[in-house]
């Protein structure tokens, strides 16, 4: 998708989020992590719900069972690293790019890592699934902040802030895989 036709799609898309605020998601746990990563899984389903409704042809399959992760979130919190959510972009041309919300306890984080095609997995040479961090989200201060990887910057900017940030990150499969 060429710069144009993103500019004025994720103009579209940030009116739909606008209007169309979602209550968030509650947890019980204590955890030091649970508010912002609350806070980063409800920002993620609003926006791929509004890229299905505004990208034409564009479908993300979200199965992600949030009220179940946020009941079990104190567990999942203790864990070194942990899988929060997947997303899976049907695109027309048969395109099926993805991306993961990847929690790490150290450094307290949330990346979202990108797959180009999460139906013919690309491999390197030692057999690992190609993939790319296109964002980082630090979670040590208690809210999220976005920290970018090396060659983010040509995507998005960390004073957007996060859920601007999120936001084009989960735009990343339509803008670099969709064909208009």
């Amino acid at each position: 998708m060429d710069q144009f036709l993103y500019n004025n799609w994720r103009n579209d898309l940030t009116a739909w989020l606008h209007e169309r605020q979602t209550p968030g998601l509650t947890s019980q746990s204590r955890h030091a992590a649970a508010r912002p990563v609350l806070e980063v899984l409800s920002q993620a389903r609003q926006i791929a719900a509004g890229i299905s409704a505004t990208a034409g042809g564009v479908v993300v399959m979200d199965h992600n069972k949030y009220e179940n992760l946020a009941a079990i979130l104190d567990q999942i919190l203790a864990m070194d690293s942990f899988s929060l959510a997947e997303y899976t972009y049907d695109l027309p041309h048969d395109k099926h790019p993805g991306l993961r919300l990847w929690y790490e306890s150290v450094g307290s984080l949330v990346t979202v890592v990108l797959f180009e095609d999460v139906r013919q997995w690309r491999v390197d040479d030692a057999g690992q699934k190609i993939s790319w961090q296109a964002l980082h989200l630090d979670l040590s201060g208690g809210q999220p902040a976005p920290a970018l990887p090396k060659g983010a910057e040509s995507f998005f900017a960390a004073s957007q802030g996060w859920r601007g940030a999120l936001t084009d990150a989960m735009c990343l499969p339509v803008r670099l895989f969709h064909q208009t």
